[in-house]
């Protein structure tokens, strides 16, 4: 008789065993389905995020080619100007030389890179 239980109580055991192990599978499945959802939906950001990055990154290059095709036209380098000082006391010295100076003000570029120049009183002459 001894045996008999013995058998019995090792099948209940494996019994409860089976039933456990049957219990954590579903569980790991459940999860398992849990990340590729996971998964999935972060695929589907990045590829909404790389779409949008690529319609910015589209964007900008076409407006740095409208704004090199605007500045190509407009800014010019003038020839380089005179650095010697100014002697006033020289009897050929203008005072108009002076007020010519004054009312040609220079600008720079606005990206300030390299320096261009562009004189504004030939953009307001004409």
């Amino acid at each position: 008789q001894q045996s008999v239980a013995a058998l019995r109580a090792e099948a209940h055991a494996a019994c409860d065993r089976a039933r456990q192990l049957e219990f954590q599978v579903a569980q790991l499945e459940e999860q398992r389905g849990n990340l590729q959802e996971q998964l999935m939906h972060s695929f589907n950001q990045i590829d909404h995020i790389t779409a949008t990055l690529q319609k910015e990154l589209r964007s900008k290059e076409e407006m740095a080619v409208e704004l090199r095709a605007a500045y190509s036209g407009t800014w010019t380098r003038p020839p380089i100007p005179d650095r010697r000082p100014l002697n006033v006391t020289d009897p050929g010295f203008s005072s108009t030389l002076v007020s010519d100076l004054v009312s040609d003000p220079v600008t720079l570029s606005p990206d300030g890179s390299d320096g261009t120049l562009d004189l504004a009183s030939e953009a307001l002459l004409g």
